[in-house]
């Protein structure tokens, strides 16, 4: 359930948060938003896949330098990777600039870090 709520509530945030904030534009509705949060978990797992051994290495050292945040800023980087593919395929998803992109990516992973199970 909170899977579909946290599917749901980033597709939100892409329709009407990132905009406002100006991180990104977003030209589409509802279901072009829904598309867009599924290609970005799709192409998030593959990136994640992909980039696995420098991941584990960042893993590593984010737990010498500060655990939870280390990975946090990792991911937020790896999203933003994945925010820059998916706006090759969906061009309704307009992304404004290199640190808007990654604001954007820190909300959206901030939504997927409340929602995660293993934070609680």
């Amino acid at each position: 359930m909170s899977t579909i709520i946290q599917f749901l509530l980033k597709a939100l945030v892409i329709l009407f948060v990132l905009p406002a904030l100006g991180l990104i534009a977003f030209h589409g509705g509802f279901g072009y938003a829904l598309g867009t949060a599924l290609l970005i978990t799709v192409i998030g797992i593959t990136l994640a896949l992909v980039t696995f051994p420098l991941l584990a290495v960042g893993a590593f050292a984010s737990a010498a330098l500060g655990g939870r945040l280390g990975l946090f800023i990792l991911g937020v980087f790896l999203l933003t990777g994945t925010l820059w593919v998916v706006s090759l395929f969906m061009h309704g998803l307009i992304l404004t600039g290199f640190w808007h992109t990654v604001g954007a990516a820190a909300i959206l992973s901030l939504i997927g870090s409340v929602f995660s199970r293993r934070s609680r």
